[in-house]
């Protein structure tokens, strides 16, 4: 999606994109993109994956509709960064530190305000405040306030006083509901929000990718899957282990491994089962509760609150997995893979013989 040019220049710092997953607080980046993938993406041992890529793709398609729509709704001009650091492609790069870097979408003509334009599901409506509003999610709060930063010390670099200085950047979001609604919320100047941004990136770019030292371990997937590719499995020791701890909690990694893989055999076969049975029928009643077909597709909706409270769990575990939103009238059970692993055995016997 990039020409290698971006790539190159991209390569060469941390955009403020990328700045949120060096942030423990920023959960929807770090689905994503976690340390270690930004490490070895600046190091070149990975590239961006198609689905990075057309998700961008579809960013930037929709991008000028979006900015029209800005300029409409509040009256103003806005500005191509491409127009103005056309020998970057629009990226800003920081005057003092040039692992700091940072693509605006646009900025507002005369305040220098910048303007990140996102194009989201429906379904995120709830993270964003109105116009004018401060709220937002701290992932979209950091990669606004970092380019706002960039944009205030390059102002400052050329000459602008600091009284002047842009105080606060645009987040306008267009949601892809029927209406293709749109709201503004705005992030104000946070010198300390800023000088944190300063340091972790700072910190991330000397300690690791200058130095090619890995970030420290985390309990991510991603990790995992690099330590397998930097580990030779032919030239690993084998280490005796002889605590009896040890060997209780290995014992039991093991059997909540294999209750896993055993439960997921189960639910898909009770999925099949189920999809047969409906036969294209819209709904299905059952003692777990209801289960309907949407839009035609093979998607089963499973009422788990049902399914979960049918296993009998106890008042621990009920508590450790409930979740109390503020739209509900009532708590919530959100079981998971976890869930299972605190269930005990039997649960599992019981999905595969109800009738005991």
């Amino acid at each position: 999606m990039f020409d290698e040019k971006t790539q190159a220049i991209r390569r060469g710092g941390i955009g403020a994109s990328e700045t949120p997953c060096l942030f423990k607080e920023c959960v929807k980046t770090r689905k994503y993109l976690t340390p270690i993938q930004l490490f070895q993406r600046k190091l070149g041992l990975v590239v961006e994956t198609e689905e990075e890529n057309l998700y961008a793709e579809r960013g930037l398609a929709l991008e000028p509709m979006v900015a029209n729509r800005f300029m409409r709704k509040f009256k103003c001009n806005l500005i191509d960064p491409r127009d103005v650091f056309a020998e970057t492609n629009g990226i800003l790069v920081h005057p003092e530190y040039p692992w700091m870097m940072a693509t605006l979408d646009r900025w507002e003509e005369g305040s220098y305000q910048p303007v990140q334009i996102k194009c989201l599901t429906w379904d995120q409506k709830d993270d964003f405040g109105e116009d004018g509003e401060e709220k937002v999610l701290i992932d979209y709060r950091i990669q606004c306030m970092k380019e706002l930063g960039i944009m205030r010390d390059w102002l400052y670099s050329q000459g602008t006083r600091e009284s002047v200085l842009p105080e606060l950047s645009y987040l306008p979001v267009q949601f892809d509901d029927r209406s293709m609604t749109m709201v503004c919320p705005i992030i104000e100047w946070d010198k300390n929000l800023w000088n944190a941004i300063v340091a972790a990136d700072s910190a991330f770019w000397l300690d690791h990718v200058m130095t090619g030292t890995p970030p420290p371990p985390d309990d991510t997937e991603a990790y995992t899957d690099y330590l397998i590719e930097q580990t030779d499995m032919n030239s690993v020791e084998v280490v005796e282990v002889s605590d009896e701890e040890t060997n209780r909690w290995a014992a039991q990694y093991v059997q909540a491994k294999e209750v896993i893989k055993r439960a997921n055999e189960i639910a898909s076969v009770a999925k099949q089962k189920i999809l047969v049975k409906m036969a294209g029928k819209p709904k299905l009643h059952g003692a777990f509760g209801r289960m309907t077909m949407v839009g035609g597709k093979e998607k089963p909706h499973t009422d788990w609150q049902g399914v979960a409270m049918a296993m009998n769990p106890t008042a621990e575990i009920v508590a450790q997995f409930t979740d109390i939103k503020t739209s509900a009238q009532y708590p919530r059970l959100t079981p998971d893979k976890k869930w299972l692993e605190a269930l005990p055995y039997r649960s599992v016997q019981l999905l595969e013989n109800p009738n005991e």
